[in-house]
């Protein structure tokens, strides 16, 4: 477990820096235009691009929202919603070179006196035989969907801001921002999801995960493979889970629910309870503890508890290379079964 929480320190180092270079790409781009805070918008602008022999697009932007959309042609549509008057400079780029489509936010100069009066949507319409890679980066904006997407891979990063998905399904899923919430409500595939600061909710989907978030609540149902979930501050909550994994969190709670476990699981908190319902019939051994708290279990009376009562071990239902290690420092643990 301290393997898990060393990389949560080095994944929130990495998201720190990519911030930043986030926030260079902006100041290198002429400064922050201030988005996204109210006021009617307009289509202004549209672009058609060839996707028939693309295999990956890439969409950057600065301040604006990005919404995709599945569109009713061929081609991939780029549609430009602002709500003030703009010049050509206002408007994307891009490019199809390679395989690959490239689309670009025009360059923004900042000024104090323009605030709030410069809002901008991206609205971006994918044909619905496109099967490849998507990557998507904003600085300041979210980045959302309510269609269900079919790709090769799918990446969305924003330094700040939400990335809210309804059903992605593609072999490699990565979601990442800075300052901001991720929800999906189905993710079929790899997925990698970190924010440093907010929430993280996966509401179904087959496929690893790991999922990291600095100071927010991790919770993932209906969730099938092997799960890597680590908070710094926060709370983790796993509801009608196929699998197994590593559960760790330095304050809060975890809360673990599992159909089926087939893998082992390892859930830690320092400060905070631990609790795993499970199947009564499964075989494995249990290794169980806490420092200041109680164990308590729906089979407390095949396990072998220390004179203090805070460490218990065992096996249930016979010899099993099934092992799962609950321990916290500060609370307690409880183990109850589906019924």
């Amino acid at each position: 477990m301290k393997k898990m929480m060393k990389g949560l320190v080095v994944c929130f180092a990495v998201l720190f820096v990519a911030a930043l270079g986030i926030m260079f790409y902006i100041i290198g781009n002429g400064g922050m235009s201030y988005g996204n805070l109210g006021g009617s918008m307009n289509l202004e602008n549209t672009l058609t691009f060839d996707v028939s022999q693309a295999e990956e697009i890439t969409i950057k932007y600065l301040s604006e929202d990005v919404v995709f959309y599945i569109g009713d042609t061929q081609e991939l549509v780029l549609k430009e919603y602002m709500s003030f008057k703009p010049k050509e400079q206002d408007f994307s780029t891009g490019y199809e070179k390679d395989g690959k489509v490239v689309i670009e936010g025009k360059k923004k100069y900042f000024s104090l006196f323009n605030f709030g009066t410069k809002n901008c949507r991206e609205e971006i319409y994918l044909p619905k035989s496109y099967a490849g890679s998507v990557k998507v980066s904003t600085a300041s904006g979210n980045i959302k969907s309510d269609e269900v997407l079919s790709l090769s891979v799918f990446l969305a990063d924003t330094a700040s801001g939400d990335i809210r998905m309804n059903e992605i399904h593609a072999s490699s899923i990565h979601a990442g921002t800075a300052s901001g919430n991720i929800s999906l409500n189905l993710a079929e595939g790899s997925r990698d999801l970190s924010t440093a600061s907010g929430n993280i909710t996966v509401l179904g989907g087959t496929g690893d995960t790991e999922a990291d978030t600095a100071s927010g609540n991790i919770k993932l149902e209906n969730a099938q493979g092997i799960l890597e979930l680590g908070c710094a501050s926060g709370d983790i909550k796993v509801m009608g889970a196929v699998g197994g994994g590593e559960f760790e969190t330095a304050s809060g709670n975890v809360s673990l629910q599992f159909d089926e476990i087939t893998t082992n699981i390892d859930a830690e908190s320092t400060s905070g309870n631990v609790k795993l319902q499970m199947p009564q019939d499964t075989a494995f051994t249990l290794d169980a503890a806490t420092t200041s708290g109680d164990i308590k279990t729906f089979f407390d009376d095949q396990l072998q508890y220390n004179k203090k009562g805070n460490k218990a071990s065992g096996t249930r239902n016979g010899t099993s290379d099934l092992v799962i290690t609950l321990e916290s420092t500060s609370g307690n643990i409880k183990v109850l079964d589906n019924n």
